[in-house]
């Protein structure tokens, strides 16, 4: 079963992948260096949080709408700035963006 959200409140370790429902994007938690990436196919960068090698143990979609990702101290190493929103939620749509969206509102997106 393909995911391509992430709900309020849930989270992402590292190994752990969301894909367009058209399979051609996927977002991916990697376990070999902590980096949120998105990639088109297999090899191509879209879009990535730029925590590479910081230690990032958990990505989180906030209840708050803030999507974080925190190290083993619960630092946090990335945050959209999008707190404020509750109920959001991340979404990587079949056109190869990824969106935190509050009800119909888009309200974050890269790339």
């Amino acid at each position: 079963m393909t995911i391509n959200i992430l709900e309020n409140g849930g989270s992402l370790e590292p190994g752990d992948l969301l894909q367009s429902l058209n399979g051609n994007y996927k977002l991916i938690f990697q376990s070999t260096d902590g980096n949120l990436v998105l990639y088109e196919g297999e090899s191509k960068v879209l879009w990535s949080s730029g925590t590479i090698n910081d230690g990032a143990t958990e990505t989180i979609m906030q209840t708050d709408g803030n999507l974080v990702i925190y190290n083993a101290k619960k630092e946090p190493l990335f945050a959209s700035n999008t707190s404020g929103n509750e109920g959001a939620f991340l979404l990587i749509t079949d056109d190869g963006t990824i969106q935190i969206n509050n009800g119909f509102k888009v309200i974050w997106q890269k790339p």
